[in-house]
């Protein structure tokens, strides 16, 4: 014997049908795929790639006499502290890949992605060695 109404029965069907169109499909596909993108676990590995590729331009700039270490010192800080910036986003990295609870967690958030995207920019604005 059923102990839920009809009534009950007929508005959770209209309303199951109603979520699986195609296009809350493609919406869920797509919010899944750019926490995914944007996640810290996947930036993390791309931030300290791209930072050693800094370095190197950097120190070849050093080399080549392009920049003097020792007059250019904000350029020069601006690389330390973005070095040590790295380093830690790099460490919660690591320490977070250790549970896949944490691993899910950190997916979602947020907060370290906008901070991670922060030194790309940063990054970014130094590999042109302005």
């Amino acid at each position: 014997m059923s102990t839920i109404p009809d009534a009950s029965l007929s508005i959770l069907a209209s309303y199951s049908s109603s979520t699986l169109t195609p296009w809350g499909l493609v919406l869920t596909g797509i919010a899944a795929a750019s926490l995914c993108y944007a996640s810290p676990t996947r930036l993390t590995p791309v931030l300290v790639s791209a930072l050693a590729d800094t370095e190197k331009i950097y120190l070849t700039a050093v080399e080549n006499g392009v920049l003097c270490a020792s007059v250019d010192v904000d350029m020069t800080e601006r690389l330390s502290v973005l070095q040590l910036e790295v380093s830690t986003l790099r460490e919660t990295s690591l320490r977070s890949s250790l549970s896949p609870l944490s691993v899910l967690c950190d997916m979602f958030n947020i907060r370290r992605s906008i901070a991670i995207l922060r030194c790309f920019v940063e990054v970014h604005g130094l590999g042109g060695l302005h």
